[in-house]
Formats: structure tokens, C-alpha cells, sequence
């Protein structure tokens, strides 16, 4: 599933007009599991979809609500990005987007050969438990909200790799950035594009039955 590759600056007018009503990477991982019972998706990924349909029948995109954490983090997303480009010498474009149908990526950068998932924890403690993930397997199983981000990225930019990068500048040196290679896997290009289509048909689903109850 590549995606057509845009330029845009993230909480922009367009960038939200652009993702409006799609599956977007940064919550993708809301309709990866199946839900209990043997139902086909949990109360979450249910809700993740519902927001989808309103988004669809909305006038207006819906803004992102900022928050000290989310400023926080995108206040040092460009140190994360020049620790990362001292440490690998490699040149990072910023602000790209990649468009496929009804799914919507964000990579906070990437080179060459790899996709960059960059994050800022305001709260410490939160980067400690990043610095102590040993490997792309660990971050799968205790971070699947960045796994899969970073995963669906990779997928729609059309790269077998990715980062994944914790950064603190308040951080001594030695534990200030955490960076986890991930390699994209066959299964889970093939889970995702099943999880992907089993959300839109249920998305176009509560489509046809809002329609007919209007």
C-alpha cells in the first residue's frame, strides 16, 4: 500500500483538510486487535472508526487539542532531528505526507532508507521506559501506538526501515536519545492491510445506515 507523497507543515490548514475522514498512522494501532468475544474489532478500534464517520459527514476538520506535552514535543522534535543527523550524518527531510485512499501518514522525517518516529516524553519517566526497550520487538509489545505508527509510515513511503527515536534534552548525554531500528515485516504489511480493510468496510457500513436513518 504506497501512498502518494505530499508536502505539507503538520497542523496546517491542508494537513487537516488532507487526512479529514481517513485512517490516520498515529492512531492506526485502535484496529489492530480483534475484540473479545471473537468480535472483529475492539470497543476502541469501534470508536476510532466512528470518529471517522463523523469526520465524514462533518463541515469542518477537527483540530488537534494542544496540550504542554504536545507542545513540549513538538518544540524539540527539530533538537531529536539534529541529534539524530550528527549521530547518523545523514541529511533528514521534514514535513512530508503520504496520501493512500482513505489512510493518512505523518513521519516526523526521513532519509534516504529510513522513516523517523520521533518522540519528546514531557514526562521523564516516560523516556526512561523508552531508553530501557531493548529491540523493535519489545517496542511492539509495550508501545504498539508508536510500532504501528512507524509501521504504517514505512508502508505508505514504500521503506523496508525506520526509526524510532525518544529524545530529552534535559537528559545527560549518554541517555538523552533512544533509537530502535525497525525492519518492515511481511506480516505485518499483510495484518495491516486486512486491519486497514476491515475498518473502512465498516466505516462505509455506518455510513449506509446513518444515510438511511436521515
Amino acid at each position: 500500500m504506497l501512498g502518494t507523497k505530499l508536502k505539507l507543515e503538520p497542523q496546517s490548514p491542508e494537513w487537516f483538510g488532507a487526512r479529514l475522514g481517513k485512517f490516520t498512522s498515529s492512531e492506526i494501532w485502535k484496529i489492530i486487535n480483534t475484540g473479545r468475544g471473537g468480535e472483529l474489532i475492539t470497543q476502541t478500534g469501534r470508536s476510532y472508526i466512528l470518529s471517522k464517520v463523523a469526520e465524514a459527514v462533518s463541515d469542518a476538520p477537527p483540530q488537534e487539542i494542544n496540550s504542554k506535552a504536545l507542545e513540549w514535543g513538538r518544540e524539540n522534535e527539530q533538537l531529536a532531528i539534529s541529534a539524530f543527523t550528527n549521530l547518523k550524518k545523514e541529511t533528514v527531510e521534514i514535513q512530508t505526507a503520504y496520501d493512500a485512499d482513505m489512510v493518512f501518514g505523518t513521519p516526523d522525517g526521513e532519509t534516504p532508507t529510513h522513516i523517523l518516529e520521533i518522540k519528546c516524553p514531557y514526562d521523564q519517566s516516560r523516556h526512561v521506559e523508552n531508553l530501557l526497550i531493548a529491540d523493535s520487538a519489545e517496542l511492539r509489545k509495550s508501545r504498539p501506538e508508536y510500532y504501528w505508527q512507524l509501521t504504517m509510515n514505512m508502508m505508505l513511503a514504500g521503506k523496508r526501515k525506520g526509526y524510532f527515536i525518544s529524545y530529552d534534552p534535559r537528559m545527560k548525554e549518554i541517555a538523552r536519545m533512544k533509537l530502535i531500528e525497525l525492519t518492515l515485516s511481511e506480516w505485518d504489511t499483510e495484518l495491516l492491510i486486512e486491519r486497514i480493510g476491515l475498518a473502512i468496510q465498516l466505516r462505509d457500513e455506518y455510513l449506509l445506515k446513518l444515510a438511511k436513518s436521515l
